[in-house]
């Protein structure tokens, strides 16, 4: 469950830094906006990357999505936004 809110974004892959703004959608989407394009190439090919939301820093496996999930919502949730659920 993500809590609601809007948040600051940096997503470090590899040697690069993407900026953006995230909004929870809803509990289980977290909608990130203003990454440039070549993040999503960096992140289709990187092992690891790290994400940094509201503050809080969280190193990710993209070996395993499922994990790189569970990884990107505790990032979020513990960056202290408001919980509506």
């Amino acid at each position: 469950m993500l809590p609601a809110g809007p948040a600051d974004v940096r997503v470090t892959v590899g040697h690069d830094a993407f900026l953006g703004a995230a909004d929870v959608a809803d509990p289980s989407t977290l909608v990130v906006r203003d990454l440039s394009d070549d993040f999503l190439r960096s992140f289709m090919t990187a092992p690891a990357m790290t994400a940094e939301i509201g503050g809080v820093r969280r190193t990710i496996d993209l070996h395993r999505p499922g994990d790189a999930a569970r990884a990107l919502t505790s990032c979020a949730s513990a960056a202290g936004l408001p919980d509506t659920t």
